[in-house]
């Protein structure tokens, strides 16, 4: 190697990596200006220990040992590795075949990468933003059914053809939702989404093709929210097909979403359900949360469990024993939580209309 650590060499070296992100295929460039400064084997790999490119396009160094050895804190013997970071997440690294002191070299390489996939991110986002809104105005109702199916047509997706919603949910930030990409080879060469995945409020919602591959996008999908967050969910509508079919199919999905952790499976779709998740512009669960701030406020106050008692009791149509058992509890102590929520609320319990309000709000505020 030329440099021999001087400062001449090292400036040199990052001024040709800067000017690598101004050539049509940046990151490829970018790639052989560090083998040929470097004078050694250079690769980019992905969380997996795919390769997304490299110099030579054929190398002789094993990718998946060079993950390895990152992942145990140390580096691989005779390689040198800096990750590329998005939003505070590892999500590559570029790794050199070389004893030599070049981890500053390798670090803004780095840097560099993290701003070419940020860049190819934000135009994707994009064009899902766009798509959303065609989404959104096709569940909402708000363009007519053959405007929709043209609409959504223009967006990648043919109603006419069978599919499947898939809805998903994480606890974390809608800015880090969509900021981190699903797929680096995807988003290095540009070529988008496979199906249509949007999203909506903090929701991401995707139409899947009605087959096999459904089951497993909708794993892949819930692996890649548990990255992000805790408490993954995604629901899976039933086989539907035509504007309305996507509306019912996205309410199935959003309620299966709701049941817990993990890929839910919708089943017979509630309209009590369907209210909690279809009123944007009424303010259900702030109501909600008025309806059920006595109960909130003293579990809250007495790490109680009167929310969660109610909830299972009209999900198990005020069965007292299966809720009992449901919950691990005698069916007195359930009785007398019945008793306290009855005091707290004002409400009865032996009333149809007030358990809808009920089980209305506990409904909106599920899941969220």
């Amino acid at each position: 190697m030329e440099h021999g650590g001087s400062a001449e060499w090292l400036a040199r070296t990052l001024g040709e990596l800067a000017r690598a992100t101004r050539s049509q295929a940046r990151l490829q460039v970018l790639v052989e200006v560090l083998r040929r400064r470097l004078c050694c084997e250079v690769m980019v790999i992905d969380l997996r220990g795919s390769i997304l490119t490299s110099s030579p396009p054929r190398i002789s160094s094993k990718p998946k040992a060079v993950l390895g050895a990152y992942r145990e804190g140390g580096g691989a013997d005779g390689f040198r590795i800096a990750p590329v970071e998005m939003a505070g997440e590892v999500l590559a690294l570029v790794a050199a075949n070389t004893a030599e002191p070049v981890q500053e070299v390798l670090e803004f390489a780095a840097s560099l990468i993290s701003l070419e996939l940020g860049r190819l991110q934000a135009r994707l986002v994009g064009r899902r933003e766009i798509a959303g809104r065609v989404v959104e105005d096709v569940v909402r109702s708000r363009v007519p059914d053959t405007e929709a199916v043209a609409r959504l047509r223009s967006a990648g997706v043919d109603v006419e053809v069978p599919f499947r919603v898939l809805v998903g949910r994480v606890d974390c930030s809608v800015e880090r939702l969509t900021s981190i990409p699903w797929n680096l080879h995807a988003l290095l060469t540009d070529h988008g989404d496979p199906q249509l995945r949007v999203v909506l409020g903090e929701e991401i919602v995707m139409v899947l093709p009605d087959d096999q591959l459904a089951e497993r996008t909708a794993r892949l999908t819930l692996d890649h929210l548990n990255r992000l967050g805790p408490n993954g969910r995604v629901g899976l509508g039933n086989r539907r097909s035509g504007p309305v079919g996507l509306r019912v199919g996205y309410f199935e999905a959003a309620a299966a979403a709701r049941l817990g952790n993990g890929v839910q499976h919708s089943g017979a779709l509630r309209l009590s359900s369907v209210l909690a998740l279809s009123a944007p512009s009424v303010p259900l669960r702030d109501l909600s949360r008025m309806l059920l701030r006595p109960l909130l406020d003293y579990d809250e106050e007495n790490g109680g469990e009167l929310v969660r008692s109610l909830h299972a009791y009209l999900r198990l149509d005020r069965a007292v024993n299966p809720t009992a058992e449901q919950l691990f509890v005698h069916r007195n102590t359930l009785r007398y939580r019945l008793n306290q929520i009855e005091e707290l609320t004002g409400l009865r319990l032996d009333s149809t209309a007030d358990t809808v309000d009920l089980w209305i709000a506990l409904e909106a505020l599920s899941g969220h």
